[in-house]
């Protein structure tokens, strides 16, 4: 979908992280905190090597991507700092989804002084502890929504305490954010013609007045507009020291970020108040200032990545609005109310994108399958490709625009795939380890970004020892940081040391697994394909050489069948490739309750935990129809990721027999393959309603079963069982009476007496079952010798 925003797209490299120098005569006393006395890495060194540039104007967007959140908010710390550092311009931010909270985030940061932790950052504090845990709360799922947003208004709390202490006096930033409404609204272009219309955009502006000092958050729209657009209810302050009206109205910033980051199903539809500025009257001439203190209109809004997962066109319309120089050179935000003729248009605005699924190396593409398409099959790749078109017309359309857009765009690389990637980027929130992770390759890939700006090698090797290290020892929070450096470039090999030590263990594997996944992938292709693409790795597995190896974690098992177990296999999705990398290098899931030595177990607590989602929101729906297709369709799925049948469900069979049974589980297992099946069988019930006199049978049956995990998927499930029971027949009146042969009808079956009954059955998906049973009769009578039986019959599941 962004195959033209691809070919032109730089590729970028490393970033240069420049803070004030550390006093070159610090010194500490014994048992002095040495940590509170840094108050800034030292960059000077590495600054020194960076040739002086004209300074940048950027604007930056980031797109949608729920857990992958994370990684953006570390790309987005060493990035923004990195700028700060060599005074490039930071003057817009715009997002989606996700992508608006790290777009939020950064605009604060870059309005911060220079922070040198990036445990401070504030995309750290708000993604690091918005995991499965905090999201998810059983008594507070509704029909159309999973998770609550207790845990995002105690993270966002973190970006009001931060506002709260006011912002760097040449702070000027704007941010857009994309959001979509619930609901759409009719908007009538022309008379008598009218369209419906479901994004929406709203943007405003954030001024540093001083720290300490109350910041100014206000609108930023173009009053001239002849199209309505959406004000927030925001007042202007009354001086410097209103703190109370400036934290209000970034409440009322909150509520759109919360709208727009409302992915379906995941969070409800989040409502917001604002009001609509009226178009513009071309006649008048007369231009007011936009306000809208008292809100006109609350209405529900869904992700904003639905229809423009990456607003860059928002950005680029934000930008010839409002953005303008003078004289001297120096580039700002006009007031908007003024004529956009006073002061000619900056039209050298640089824009970087920001998305963690562009790799930096060269991929193969995904074979499509000959012949012709199945229905459903084409219709779900019909879907998918337009909801892919619809997310990317905006990006494609802005191209289309402004061929000269191209040379002043860059698009981010993700040299290294992130965990939080998978169950559609779902991941992240499952593990903490997995956004720590994440967050630092993140960082990387900020670091490999931002130097492109003012290096001509964008690998070019820098002096990270300042930064890294504190009297020739790693500071802890850059550790993990120097340890990637050390893998993912060869200069900076040295630095493989850093990831030594058993605060890293989980660290390390994820690390292991990142390069393996990067050889897998580019073994796959040949030198030649690299082009112009430069990695490492990604080259090294084009010559066929082996993933390098990260010291402290334990070799992958090698078999006679499987040599090379890093490589993911034809068949193997990339998915299924990591969840059996996490389990070869005993990853050890601190959140989902697994010591590495069970890490075999860890696909099972991931669909464990997905299907308590499903199975949360499915009890929520008021109609039966509704509660048991979602539930169907939702075990289907997360038995893709490893196969578990129901604790418990019962059944009704019909057939040779009429049966009704349950089946649960005694143990919580994993997987849970034995079961207990507990059932009463009905025979000869056409024969008592037609009183044939051939007799009823009842027979309630006990005994266990085994699911063939073996052989199971998410489509069939075979089981084996056996089970033994006592047959009560109206022939001999429950056994108190002789069981005649004339009242048996010549078959002693018929009598009442012990069964053991072996037994195999198939459901499909859980819901459809088939089942042949053979009856061994214990009993022998002197009229008949016959001592087994077959019963065939079909029936359903419910649970």
């Amino acid at each position: 979908m962004l195959t033209n925003l691809k070919k032109t797209a730089l590729v970028l490299g490393t970033l240069l992280l420049s803070f004030p120098a550390y006093s070159q005569t610090m010194e500490t006393a014994p048992g002095e905190d040495i940590e509170g006395l840094i108050s800034a890495p030292n960059f000077a060194y590495m600054t020194a090597a960076v040739p002086q540039t004209a300074t940048p104007n950027i604007g930056i967007t980031v797109s949608g991507g729920v857990s992958l959140g994370v990684y953006q908010a570390g790309f987005m710390y060493v990035f923004t700092e990195m700028m700060k550092s060599q005074k490039a311009n930071l003057r817009l931010f715009t997002g989606a989804s996700a992508g608006s909270a790290n777009a939020l985030i950064s605009a604060i940061n870059s309005c911060l002084p220079p922070n040198p932790k990036p445990t401070e950052d504030l995309g750290w504090k708000i993604w690091m502890d918005v995991g499965y845990e905090s999201l998810f709360d059983p008594e507070n799922v509704s029909s159309i929504s999973v998770f609550n947003r207790n845990a995002l208004i105690l993270a966002t709390e973190e970006a009001r305490k931060t506002l709260a202490k006011g912002l760097r006096e040449d702070c000027d930033v704007v941010v857009g954010m994309s959001t979509t409404r619930a609901q759409a609204r009719v908007v009538e272009i022309a008379p008598g013609l009218s369209v419906p219309s479901q994004d929406e955009k709203f943007v405003v502006r954030l001024q540093g007045q001083g720290l300490g000092k109350a910041p100014i958050v206000e609108n930023y729209i173009d009053p001239r507009s002849n199209v309505a657009q959406p004000l927030l209810p925001l007042r202007q302050n009354r001086d410097d020291g209103d703190f109370e009206t400036a934290l209000r109205n970034f409440d009322y910033v909150i509520d759109v970020l919360f709208a727009s980051m409302s992915f379906p199903i995941a969070f409800e539809p989040q409502k917001v108040r604002y009001c609509y500025a009226a178009p513009a009257d071309a006649q008048s001439g007369i231009v007011e200032r936009p306000s809208c203190e008292t809100p006109e209109r609350t209405e529900a809004f869904i992700d904003g990545g639905v229809y423009d997962n990456n607003p860059l066109r928002l950005a680029y319309s934000i930008a010839r609005m409002g953005l303008r120089y003078d004289e001297t050179g120096r580039v700002f935000w006009r007031d908007p109310v003024e004529s956009p003729m006073k002061d000619p248009p900056f039209a050298n605005m640089q824009y970087l994108y920001v998305d963690p699924d562009t790799p930096a190396y060269p991929t193969v593409p995904e074979e499509e399958e000959e012949g012709e398409q199945e229905l459903i099959s084409q219709a779900i790749g019909l879907v998918q490709s337009f909801v892919e078109t619809s997310r990317s017309r905006e990006l494609y359309e802005l191209l289309r625009s402004d061929v000269e857009l191209e040379g002043r765009m860059r698009l981010s690389r993700a040299h290294y795939p992130t965990v939080s990637e998978h169950l559609y980027a779902f991941m992240g929130f499952l593990e903490r380890d997995f956004r720590v992770f994440d967050y630092y390759l993140g960082m990387y890939d900020g670091f490999t970004s931002a130097r492109s700006y003012f290096m001509k090698d964008a690998y070019t090797k820098l002096d990270i020892d300042p930064i890294v290290k504190h009297r020739g020892k790693y500071i802890d929070e850059w550790r993990p940081f120097a340890c990637l450096l050390g893998f993912f470039e060869a200069h900076y090999a040295e630095h493989q040391e850093a990831c030594l030590g058993p605060g890293l263990s989980n660290f390390r594997i994820l690390l292991q697994i990142a390069l393996d996944r990067t050889y897998s992938e580019c073994s796959r292709l040949t030198p030649s394909d690299m082009g112009t693409f430069v990695h490492q790795h990604c080259e090294a597995a084009t010559r066929r050489r082996e993933p390098v190896k990260v010291p402290g974690v334990r070799p992958l098992q090698q078999t006679e069948d499987d040599p090379e177990p890093w490589r993911r296999a034809d068949t193997e999705s990339k998915f299924s490739h990591t969840l059996r990398l996490l389990t070869g290098y005993q990853f050890e899931y601190r959140d989902l309750g697994l010591p590495r030595e069970k890490a075999e177990k860890g696909r099972y607590r991931i669909r464990r935990s997905i299907l308590q989602l499903l199975s949360a929101l499915s009890e929520e729906q008021s109609n039966i129809l509704d509660r048991t297709a979602l539930l169907t369709i939702g075990r289907s799925a997360v038995n893709e990721i490893a196969y578990e049948s129901p604790d418990f469900y019962g059944y009704v069979v019909i057939g040779s027999a009429a049966e009704a049974g349950i089946s649960w589980t005694p143990f919580d297992w994993e997987p849970n393959w034995l079961r207990l099946n507990m059932a009463l069988q009905v025979k000869g019930l056409f024969a008592a309603l037609t009183l044939d006199g051939t007799g009823l049978q009842m027979t309630p049956m006990l005994g266990p079963e085994f699911e063939l995990y073996g052989i199971t998927n998410s489509i069939v499930q075979p089981i084996l069982g056996v089970r033994g029971g006592y047959q009560f027949s109206t022939v001999d009146n429950f056994k108190l009476d002789p069981c005649l042969e004339a009242a048996a009808a010549g078959d002693e079956r018929r009598c009442s007496q012990f069964i053991v009954e072996p037994y195999v059955a198939v459901t499909f998906i859980e819901r459809f079952r088939a089942q042949l049973v053979a009856e061994i009769y214990a009993e022998t009578f002197r009229f008949d010798d016959r001592r087994y039986n077959l019963l065939l019959g079909v029936g359903v599941h419910f649970f």
